[in-house]
């Protein structure tokens, strides 16, 4: 081999290694982004691993911050049903109870006056039977007038009866009962201290099997009121056709007539998970997070589930564990302090 044929074979070779050395620190360099935390270049303080975003704060920033955390405790939640509910009107219930409280008046006014006629007729009957000591055509006379009031107290108890049914047939039998007996929780409905709701149930059962003995009413403000089961409703909401059961819930500020709402019961079996407290709950591009401390100085911040609220939070079945301590103060400054640049090292004047 001549001189310069050697020469060529060592250039080649050496150049042959250098690109073999670069491939191989390359593949090195690869491998070592994607198996390390990647740093976000705008806060040295926040890194992305495995999806999850972590925030790295010292014991003085958290101490800056406030930070308070709360560890959860395991917890259990039943499944929910849905029905649309309406808080109904009294007016004309007012005004039943007053046609009914008339109509009971007259009852006893006819009964007064019925026992006032029988009790004349027996005494002139005594002493008609004593040897005629009255004309027999006053005793007559006497007989038609406890006809007549016998005949007033039938009328006064029937009119009765119609406001129990016309009651009955608008409000259903529970509410009729009230009227009827003059019970207090009618007094409270009719002075509005309670109010009456309307629930309808998407099913074509019967209402009276599928209607859960209590349920809660989402309300306006965002919290929830426990309404108690009255009866069957023989009225139909016009926007559905399915039954209706009628409910009873204590008045408070939000709960007015005509007002549309959302009933919400227990129904089906219990499911094992966490409660996150609404304190821990913060909003950001349209979701829900809470920070959870994974160390000493180091947070991830973590999606919170919203499909199962409940009182003061939310029950979850996922991302979060018993044991875990979630931020429940100062997790909407944690938020800011991942969009903010670092602080500059002490000294550095550049």
């Amino acid at each position: 081999m001549s001189r310069n044929t050697t020469v060529k074979v060592a250039i080649a070779a050496a150049v042959l290694g250098a690109a073999v050395l670069i491939v191989a620190f390359a593949n090195g360099k690869q491998d070592t982004a994607t198996s390390s935390p990647q740093k976000l270049p705008n806060n040295s303080r926040v890194t992305v691993s495995h999806g999850e975003t972590e925030l790295t704060l010292s014991k003085q920033d958290q101490s800056k911050l406030a930070l308070e955390t709360v560890q959860l405790a395991v917890s259990s939640h039943q499944q929910e049903a849905t029905a649309a509910a309406v808080i109904l009107p009294a007016e004309k219930l007012l005004t039943l109870e007053g046609n009914a409280s008339l109509a009971k008046a007259n009852v006893k006014k006819a009964r007064a006056t019925m026992e006032m006629t029988r009790k004349e007729f027996e005494r002139l009957k005594k002493l008609y039977d004593d040897d005629q000591n009255v004309a027999e055509k006053t005793l007559e006379a006497q007989r038609a007038a406890m006809q007549i009031a016998d005949a007033d107290l039938v009328a006064a108890k029937d009119a009765v009866r119609l406001q129990e049914d016309t009651v009955r047939q608008q409000w259903g039998a529970a509410v009729a009962q009230w009227m009827t007996s003059d019970v207090p929780q009618m007094k409270r409905v009719l002075s509005q201290q309670e109010l009456l709701v309307q629930v309808t149930f998407d099913s074509t059962a019967d209402s009276a099997t599928v209607a859960p003995r209590r349920l809660w009413l989402t309300l306006p403000s965002g919290g929830r009121a426990e309404a108690s089961y009255v009866s069957p409703f023989p009225q139909i909401d016009p926007r559905f056709q399915h039954g209706s059961s009628l409910y009873i819930v204590a008045a408070r500020a939000g709960l007015v007539p005509g007002l549309n709402l959302a009933a919400t019961w227990a129904n089906g079996a219990r499911t094992k998970g966490v409660l996150i407290p609404g304190k821990a709950v913060l909003w950001w591009q349209g979701k829900a997070w809470a920070y959870v401390q994974t160390g000493a100085t180091t947070f991830v911040r973590r999606e919170v589930s919203t499909e199962m609220p409940v009182d003061d939070g939310y029950f979850v079945t996922s991302n979060f564990a018993t044991g875990d301590r979630v931020v429940t103060g100062g997790a909407q400054l944690m938020l800011s302090e991942e969009s903010r640049p670092p602080a500059a090292p002490a000294g550095d004047d550049d």
